[in-house]
């Protein structure tokens, strides 16, 4: 997780206010399987780790890599996405997936990770 800097955003995108720490989650995902998968049918969401804050969506179009699509057999790709946390809480983050088709085991935890905003 890095944190946003003024020169990632352009004219029309969507930056955080003055009590907010921007920041970008970077992620990969790799296609084990037999077949192509759905990216579309993921999810994600990241809030705060250190007191419990709720995160809102940021776009910083420089350097982003949305997720979505398809991704072929044995591929790998990059996916980003931007938010703000309030700074009052932390710059811990726990990020989470979620997959949501008929593939979803509603039993299972979804899996998380825990890092910093850098």
């Amino acid at each position: 997780m890095s944190q946003l800097r003024a020169a990632d955003f352009g004219e029309y995108d969507v930056k955080p206010e003055a009590d907010q720490t921007g920041f970008r989650v970077s992620w990969d995902i790799t296609n084990g399987s037999k077949k192509p998968i759905d990216l579309d049918a993921w999810g994600f969401d990241a809030q705060g780790a250190t007191t419990g804050g709720t995160t809102e969506s940021l776009f910083a179009e420089n350097g982003s890599r949305l997720m979505g699509g398809r991704l072929a057999t044995a591929k790998t790709g990059t996916f980003t996405f931007e938010y703000a946390l309030p700074k009052a809480d932390g710059l811990d983050i726990v990020f989470t997936m979620t997959r949501m088709d008929e593939n979803m085991n509603i039993l299972a935890e979804d899996p998380h990770w825990t890092g910093s905003i850098k």
